[in-house]
């Protein structure tokens, strides 16, 4: 299966052209369970595009950066594809980042809108957003914090239903994704992450690991992190289907595992 996936012309290597193939090859099989959730392959595109017309909708253009701050759950893979169908870059926050690094995630990468958890929105508060491009926020979820936007910035539920839109006209050198660094020696540095590199994440990942398209995945890892994005890319890519789950616990990981259905870990 990756052979012939890595046969393919560089025009297929953007991740329109990737979930319009595996809508068209691998259809009705099982693609995603997350938080209670179930997609099969066809519906990733489906969600790309519905979810890059609410982004359009917001103003939100190819060329600009989305951050996206929430757990493992499936408004987290929406926003990332919607945002590649649009030509946008996605730019995820780690989940445990507090007000000033928000800030400065928000401020270094140029981001205009914010899509994050209702549980995190408190956070927002020793964060000076005015100090941002940020001209809107999309809460997941009801959220009970205490805390008004500045002047300049709306603030809205996400946004469920939109009308769908045709992929845009991206190349495989375009960006798609900018990925923070853990900042160990210095401030975290945005790494731009192209559409192509995402596709040969998957390709020689799937490769290493040997899936097919009768695997199941399953990570404990977060969204936010390149692991746990590249196994959406594997499945995606080979008719697999992957599962995520909230959180790892050293107790019950192998009996997650196991009630997953696992071949992958």
């Amino acid at each position: 299966m990756t052979s012939e996936v890595r046969a393919l012309p560089s025009a297929q290597r953007t991740l329109p052209a990737m979930l319009r193939r595996q809508s068209a090859q691998f259809g009705a099989r099982p693609l995603l369970r997350v938080a209670g959730r179930q997609w099969v392959h066809s519906d990733a595109a489906e969600a790309a595009a519905v979810r890059a017309g609410a982004l359009a909708q917001a103003g939100v253009a190819r060329g600009d950066r989305i951050s996206v701050m929430y757990g493992n759950r499936i408004e987290f893979l929406e926003t990332f594809l919607g945002a590649g169908w649009l030509g946008a870059s996605v730019v995820p926050i780690n989940t445990a980042s507090m007000g000033p690094q928000i800030e400065y995630f928000l401020a270094n990468s140029e981001t205009k809108l914010l899509v994050i958890e209702a549980g995190f929105v408190e956070r927002l508060q020793t964060a000076d957003l005015g100090r941002t491009a940020l001209s809107e926020v999309w809460v997941v979820g009801e959220t009970v914090a205490s805390w008004e936007a500045p002047a300049g910035v709306r603030v809205s539920s996400y946004p469920e239903g939109a009308e769908a839109i045709p992929p845009a006209a991206v190349q495989p050198g375009d960006p798609l994704a900018i990925l923070y660094t853990s900042s160990t020696t210095g401030p975290a540095k945005g790494v731009i992450c192209p559409h192509a590199q995402y596709f040969w994440w998957g390709v020689n990942s799937a490769e290493v690991l040997d899936v097919g398209r009768d695997d199941v995945l399953c990570t404990t890892l977060p969204l936010f992190h390149i692991n746990a994005l590249n196994t959406f890319a594997q499945a995606a890519l080979t008719g697999a289907e992957v599962v995520f789950e909230s959180r790892f616990s050293a107790s019950g990981f192998w009996p997650s595992m196991r009630a997953s259905g696992a071949t992958v870990v």
